[in-house]
């Protein structure tokens, strides 16, 4: 029969979590690989089953996954998220932290990253804003077992002290995001950041010049503008874009030779 751990234990094994992200958060220089570190180290200890640190972009205002655990790159790649979007976005938007007792009961659970089956698993999933000199840098969100009303509130207490640790890194970090990222090409209006979209608008922003063609490769630009359109649409378009704006852009395009 397995023995049940008492309070006292419980706690114990708090401070020694809190002691251990401290140290890691102090002694390590590469910040980003700090907050992955503390990830997989909360994994452990939690119980955890996936968990992510995202930051909002101050000059785009789109909330990205910066530090992952338990997800595959695909997955990590989904979004953005916006703020008041879904759990994570409300949380981002309101500064106050929440959980959920079952995602797959509760509509405000996008499951945006697609990376939970939730017919399969039984899940509850608590978020807290990671905020420093009271502007909010990102959120910090956990996936774990189903847990009960009391468990969930004392987890979420947790949570918020161990964001209160990851501050400072998550807030250098945001800061450096916008400058590492590469800009977009992407136009007023449009949503939608994967690679293949980048490259999608790429094309729209090129200037269009004046050449004369064949029949042939009249036929040959429409084929391969079709098949690029048709790409995008299933990889991302469908999930992110009004599909009448690409067809207006199609049009205008292709009306321009």
């Amino acid at each position: 029969m397995q023995q049940q751990t008492s309070p006292t234990d419980i706690q114990k094994e708090q401070i020694t979590l809190l002691y251990r992200l401290s140290k890691i958060m102090h002694t390590m220089t590469d910040l980003s690989k700090a907050l992955n570190a503390c990830l997989r180290l909360m994994a452990k200890s939690l119980q955890m089953m996936r968990g992510t640190i995202t930051l909002l972009s101050p000059e785009t205002g789109e909330i990205h996954i910066h530090a992952p655990y338990g997800l595959i790159q695909e997955e990590q790649e989904r979004g953005p998220f916006l703020k008041g979007e879904g759990i994570t976005g409300r949380v981002i938007e309101t500064g106050k932290p929440m959980y959920i007792s079952n995602v797959s009961k509760n509509p405000l659970f996008l499951n945006k990253t697609r990376s939970r089956d939730l017919k399969k698993e039984s899940i509850s999933f608590l978020c807290v804003p990671i905020m420093l000199h009271q502007d909010i840098v990102g959120a910090l969100s956990v996936d774990q077992l189903l847990s009960d009303t009391p468990s969930l509130e004392a987890e979420l207490r947790l949570l918020e002290i161990i964001a209160s640790i990851l501050g400072h890194a998550a807030m250098e970090c945001q800061r450096r995001m916008d400058i590492q990222k590469p800009t977009s090409h992407r136009p007023q209006d449009f949503i939608g950041s994967s690679s293949e979209m980048e490259n999608v608008y790429q094309l729209i922003n090129q200037p269009v010049k004046t050449v004369i063609i064949s029949d042939s490769c009249y036929s040959l630009i429409y084929f391969n503008l079709v098949h690029c359109i048709a790409h995008v649409i299933v990889t991302d378009i469908c999930f992110h874009l009004k599909f009448y704006q690409w067809i207006r852009f199609v049009l205008n395009w292709f009306t321009s030779f």
